[in-house]
């Protein structure tokens, strides 16, 4: 009995050793494939990067000036828009702008310009500043009554507009229900830039004895045009001392900002969308926003009344609590107004938010 017991016992021991001989040589494996992952990490990481070929691949994001002249800009245009259409452009009319876009990752100085071959055809185009390079070449046909240009981009109709140096305008409707960024603002000269782009719509604008007019109808099935709420977009300028006696901005969705104007009547209504007005004043100005936050700063005289669904009110003035009472109503949301109503004022301001916080400053 003694030795059975001490042959199982035996037998136990060597089981166990062979065992924890496994359990060891498993353990050496994953120490050594740890081991080597973190030395292919350090490898990976301490890799040695040539910093001359890193230069040759990094392009010059400073750059101040554009080499290339518009007479030359103009000529690599009228030979590669020649070239698509198969057309002497000799006699077409150019007109080129300097901006700054990025292309291809970096920031490139560009002349993007429009030719005119006839009052219903012309082309858009953009000419690298630098390498002379002529892109974006996209057609234009003027489109009947309308005053706009339009092209096809896809399902979708593109439909342009530019006029500078404008006969004088005092009133501004615009009037859109297709989504679109509307700006107003102080510049050199009367001046309306605007594109939208969508389907089943229509665009149309006017200058007539001072009044200036430009709207957008909807129809039939609407796919996609809220994707295309950043790239439609409304500017209009007026120069400096300029005031206007009627303006009614009214989108059904869009960003409306109206900066350094002088008006008499201002009427800015948006369905979804904020509203933001700088250093701008009004004797009377209704800011109406059904879902979207009210920004108003530089107010320093007028009737103000703002009244916002679903968003926040901010109401920063360049007057004293002493000129102005006012009237607040906030459904849920926090409320904030400088000082006390004084007995009388010269202005009124009515604020109305239905879910938003108030606040009201004014210069002591």
């Amino acid at each position: 009995m003694k030795k059975q017991t001490l042959v199982t016992l035996g037998l136990a021991v060597a089981i166990f050793a062979a065992g924890a001989g496994v359990f060891l040589i498993a353990a050496k494996r994953e120490e050594k494939k740890t081991f080597n992952q973190v030395e292919t990490r350090k490898v990976r990481v301490a890799k040695p990067v040539s910093v001359e070929k890193g230069k040759q691949n990094v392009k010059d994001n400073n750059t101040t000036d554009v080499k290339l002249t518009q007479e030359e800009a103009i000529k690599r245009a009228k030979d590669a828009i020649s070239q698509k259409t198969d057309r002497n452009l000799d006699k077409a009319t150019v007109t080129l702008k300097e901006k700054e876009i990025y292309q291809d990752g970096s920031k490139t100085k560009v002349y993007s310009g429009k030719l005119s071959i006839s009052s219903t055809e012309q082309y858009s185009f953009l000419v690298n500043g630098v390498t002379g390079k002529v892109s974006n070449i996209k057609k234009y046909q003027s489109t009947s009554n309308s005053g706009f240009w339009e092209r096809k981009n896809g399902s979708q109709k593109v439909m342009s507009l530019e006029k500078k140096n404008m006969e004088k305008f005092d009133h501004i409707t615009v009037d859109s229900d297709l989504p679109v960024d509307c700006e107003l603002k102080k510049g050199s000269s009367y001046s309306v830039n605007a594109e939208f782009s969508g389907i089943n719509y229509t665009a149309k604008y006017t200058n007539e004895n001072g009044v200036l007019t430009i709207s957008t109808k909807t129809s039939g099935v609407q796919t996609n045009n809220n994707n295309n709420r950043r790239t439609n977009y409304i500017v209009i300028t007026v120069p400096e001392g300029t005031r206007l006696e009627e303006v009614g901005l009214n989108v059904s969705v869009g960003d409306i900002t109206v900066t350094q104007i002088k008006m008499k009547n201002a009427s800015l209504i948006v369905g979804t969308g904020d509203i933001q007005m700088k250093e701008s004043t009004a004797s009377e100005c209704k800011a109406d926003s059904g879902t979207g936050d009210v920004d108003i700063t530089g107010w320093n005289r007028g009737n103000l009344a703002v009244k916002v669904g679903c968003g926040d009110i901010s109401i920063g003035c360049n007057a004293a609590r002493s000129q102005f009472i006012c009237h607040s109503d906030t459904g849920l949301g926090d409320n904030s107004i400088d000082g006390k109503n004084p007995s009388t004022a010269p202005y009124q301001m009515n604020l109305d938010s239905g879910l938003g916080d108030t606040n009201v400053t004014f210069q002591e």
